[in-house]
């Protein structure tokens, strides 16, 4: 594996369950997004999450000197974490949205908010409510989820990384002149 295959296998693991996962709970976006933020990327200038976060990616890779296997198995634990989550809390985000929802004129009175700001963020709970009300979210959440662990144990199994390391190794070698 030369540097960034890793990498590179990583973001085509990411097409395949998007290819395979028709039925979203959470946008890839979104993953990339919390990938992103906890690998320190910037946000601020644009909304580009997966071209932003590729970017910090490579640039720990070739300016801090990160260990790729390092990083590739922490961002599919991101994710495989991300999915698990969503199944998880299910339940207490159904409950958080309501009561963002009862509570809406409250805030918007402590903190000063225009109702036409207050209206937008009551519809924005009530889609996420009513998506997470439907009867087949936790059947859909659950399928995200199986595709990605097949995925993942197809890519980024132990002896597939044993692989990379031996032919990163070979290829380190490679360089000196003996």
């Amino acid at each position: 594996m030369s540097k960034c295959d890793g990498v590179e296998r990583f973001y085509e693991s990411i097409e395949e369950w998007k290819d395979k996962s028709h039925l979203w709970v959470l946008e890839p976006r979104a993953i990339f997004f919390e990938i992103g933020y906890k690998l320190g990327a910037n946000f601020v200038t644009s909304d580009d999450f997966i071209g932003n976060t590729k970017e910090r990616v490579l640039e720990l890779l070739n300016n801090e000197k990160i260990n790729e296997d390092f990083l590739v198995c922490g961002m599919v634990n991101v994710v495989t974490e991300t999915l698990e989550r969503i199944i998880y809390t299910q339940g207490s985000s159904i409950v958080n949205n309501e009561e963002s929802i009862r509570r809406s004129s409250e805030v918007q009175q402590k903190y000063n908010f225009d109702e036409e700001s207050r209206e937008e963020a009551v519809d924005a709970f009530e889609r996420v409510l009513t998506r997470l009300k439907r009867t087949d979210y936790y059947q859909h959440a659950q399928i995200n989820l199986d595709n990605w662990k097949e995925i993942v144990s197809r890519n980024f199994s132990r002896s597939k990384r044993n692989e990379w390391e031996d032919q990163q190794a070979i290829e380190a070698f490679g360089k000196y002149k003996i």
